[in-house]
């Protein structure tokens, strides 16, 4: 049985190795506005964003990738000292 199993362990071994073809996920965090209205890093405005994401795998080193991403920036100009 030991020869049989280490036989069969061979040959799966020898195989060639593949990484995944197809990959699905998905991500979240927090969508935060810092620009002309805000120049300073106050979290006050920050708003959740979350996303999905399909990616190809065409070769070892090529890919296709898809995103839909969702997201809520806000600001005002009342909240600015400048």
């Amino acid at each position: 049985m030991r020869r049989f199993l280490l036989m069969i362990f061979s040959a799966i071994a020898a195989l060639p190795l593949f990484a995944q073809v197809h990959e699905v996920g998905a991500w979240g965090g927090i969508a935060h506005y810092f620009g002309d209205l805000n120049v300073n890093t106050s979290p006050v405005f920050a708003r959740p964003s979350a996303g999905i994401y399909y990616r190809y795998n065409i070769k070892q080193r090529g890919a296709w990738r898809s995103n839909v991403g969702w997201g809520w920036l806000e600001f005002r100009d009342d909240a600015t000292k400048v």
